[in-house]
């Protein structure tokens, strides 16, 4: 028993880190601007077929 609730706790802690982290990097941070701008284009671009 001590056991489970000690693997219980540490995942829920787990848990919310892994939560911290995905709200961290939705919005990513940088001031080159421009160059992430340029950057993202080129990979949606990429990804969706429209270049090589």
């Amino acid at each position: 028993m001590i056991a489970y609730d000690h693997f219980d706790r540490a995942a829920a802690r787990a848990k919310e880190k892994i939560d911290w982290l995905v709200q961290v990097e939705k919005a990513p941070a940088t001031l080159n601007t421009h160059y992430y701008s340029d950057y993202r284009d080129k990979f949606l671009a990429y990804y969706r077929g429209g270049t090589k």
